[in-house]
């Protein structure tokens, strides 16, 4: 008996599974409530990917004569065979039957390439009992529950250019509803739409002249459409596209709608605008005008054929006229410093209007009182021209000089009648030929001469600092040869004198007697020289001080060296000519010289 139980309790459990597995809520079970075969994984369209197999491999049967059409709009809702890339189409799926009254019907299609790849996209759908189920990459349109009328209809967008011919699959089911069998399902279809260029418009040009040839446009597609344009104003053949450019508006870019059998093509138009103008214009006599190419001056009319920034013609015919430009004269003056001068604008017609462009002034005449000499202009205004004049008002000159007058003491200078020796300060005031006052002051200046001569030792120094000087020979007063520094050793005993330049003043000092050349040793200094004759190389030794002051001069008497040391020695490297030198040495003992051979 237990084993009886459990062979009838496997079948009750296996009929129940199936039950609730295929069946809705009300307990009907089959295809009436279905979501569609790509919900359960299943492509039932008779494709190349599902193997031929349709919905008759569960569906059968039943006798309804089942059939399915396709047909895929545009956006206008005309039927197509083509399809443009990227273009949204409407295909609507219809199932029917001609045996019977089945209870409701359902279908699933897909659309796929030469490759059997997803063509395109299913994107949405209009009617009820519908969805749209993604299976393998592929979008699948199919019913969802029953629907009665057998209509379905779905958004889908074409692939991309290049995609080539789209086949949709397509399969329809009726069923009777009783869950019990006698369903059929129709025969699969493929629905072939083939790859299409958009329809184009093409004026040639975006934009023309008014005046030029009405264009009419090349359509690249599908012919036989209507043309229509907006904004309104321009005049348009709906049949041809022809536009006529005259009578259109212009300045207003135009956008031409193409509607055709595949949808709508658009292209933009501008008409622009050609100009003829007439105008008139009015210059002076010595103004010109461009007109016709060239520039003019005189009366009359010019025709200016020109072209727009658009490059169409525009005609400008100006008719000139020729006003005459008055001339305007200005009087001279010249005045002295602090003077008025009184500047008056001449015309050469009366009744026109002044104005000074230095003052501003609007008077015929001004008067002005200028520091410098200084151009005054007007301009003079008559019947919109102008001419223009100076004049000039010089100032004359007012002298106020200083002039210095340098005199050596014992000389003299005449000044207004009167000499003057020493330091003075003269003016003389005047008036020049033209009236303006002049003033000159005379510095007297005198320049003594210090003519005072040091001697220290055998050198002789005067004490005209900044000066030109020459050292005499008293003896015989002649010039000493190369004696001409400030200063002067003598290299014998004698009486001497210097005669100092400074300016241009120039005189002579006492003599001075020199009578200690030739002492070789004063208190005690030991100075020895080494070698000696030698080249310009020497060494100087001193025993009993180590600080000294040295001076080297040559034959002549010329001031070749001179230096400080505080040392017992020093040594030297001079580039010295031959000769014999006179080499002196002053310490706080005295002063030593000695004569240096060089060879």
């Amino acid at each position: 008996m237990k084993i009886l139980l459990r062979f009838l309790i496997l079948p009750f459990l296996f009929i129940t599974y199936w039950f609730f597995s295929t069946s809705s809520v009300d307990g009907v079970y089959g295809v009436y409530y279905s979501s569609g075969p790509a919900s359960s994984g299943m492509d039932k369209t008779g494709s190349p990917i599902a193997g031929g197999a349709t919905c008759s491999q569960c569906h059968s049967g039943g006798n309804y004569g089942t059939g399915i059409s396709v047909t895929v709009k545009n956006s206008m809702g005309n039927p197509v065979t083509s399809y443009t890339p990227g273009a949204t189409y409407t295909v609507e799926y219809q199932a029917t039957n001609s045996i019977g009254s089945p209870a409701g019907f359902g279908f699933q299609s897909v659309a796929l390439t030469g490759t059997n790849a997803n063509a395109g996209n299913f994107s949405a759908f209009s009617t009820p009992n519908s969805h749209i189920i993604t299976l393998n990459t592929r979008k699948y349109a199919e019913h969802s529950g029953v629907s009665s009328s057998g209509f379905f209809s779905f958004s889908w967008q074409a692939p991309t250019a290049g995609t080539g011919n789209v086949t949709f699959y397509s399969v329809a089911n009726a069923v009777n509803g009783s869950g019990s069998g006698g369903d059929q399902a129709s025969a699969p279809i493929q629905t072939v739409l083939t790859e299409t260029s958009p329809t184009t418009i093409s004026y040639g040009a975006s934009q023309l002249c008014e005046d030029a040839s009405d264009p009419t446009p090349t359509i690249n597609g599908t012919q036989g459409g209507t043309f229509t344009s907006s904004p309104a104003g321009l005049s348009i053949n709906s049949s041809t596209g022809t536009i006529d450019l005259s009578a259109s508006n212009t300045g207003i870019t135009y956008t031409i709608t193409y509607t055709h059998s595949n949808g709508t093509s658009t292209a933009t138009f501008r008409v622009n605008p050609t100009y003829s103008i007439n105008n008139t214009a009015t210059i002076c006599s010595n103004d010109s005008i461009f007109l016709a190419g060239a520039w003019q001056n005189s009366p009359g009319t010019y025709t200016s054929n020109l072209t727009t920034t658009k490059g169409c013609d525009s005609t400008v015919v100006t008719t000139l006229f020729v006003n005459p430009s008055p001339t305007v004269s200005v009087n001279n003056a010249t005045i002295c410093p602090g003077q008025s001068a009184t500047l008056t604008a001449t015309p050469s017609q009366g009744g026109g209007t002044y104005l000074w462009t230095n003052t501003g002034e609007t008077a015929q005449s001004i008067t002005v009182s200028p520091s410098v000499t200084t151009t005054y202009a007007v301009t003079y205004t008559m019947n919109g021209c102008s001419g223009t004049g100076t004049g000039i008002v010089t100032i004359l000159p007012e002298y106020s000089t200083t002039q210095t007058i340098n005199l050596c003491e014992g000389d003299s200078v005449q000044l207004l009648g009167t000499y003057y020796s020493s330091s003075a300060t003269v003016i003389d005031s005047s008036n020049t030929t033209f009236g303006c006052d002049s003033v000159t002051v005379y510095q007297v200046v005198v320049d003594p001469l210090n003519l005072n001569v040091t001697l220290s030792g055998v050198t002789l120094t005067a004490d005209q600092n900044g000066g030109v000087y020459q050292w005499l020979d008293c003896s015989n007063n002649s010039p000493i040869p190369g004696a001409t520094q400030q200063s002067y050793t003598a290299t014998q005993n004698g009486d001497y004198a210097v005669i100092v330049t400074l300016g241009n003043c120039e005189d002579t000092s006492a003599c001075r007697t020199v009578n200690t050349v030739g002492i070789e040793s004063l208190s005690g200094t030991d100075f020895t020289v080494y070698p000696n004759p030698n080249k310009g190389q020497f060494t100087i030794a001193l025993k009993g001080v180590q600080t000294a002051d040295l001076v080297l001069f040559s034959g002549a008497g010329q001031e070749v060296l001179k230096d400080s040391f505080s040392s017992s020695t020093k040594q030297y490297d001079l580039n010295l000519a031959t000769g014999v030198y006179l080499l002196q040495i002053r310490t706080e003992n005295g002063i030593e010289i000695r004569k240096l051979i060089v060879e």
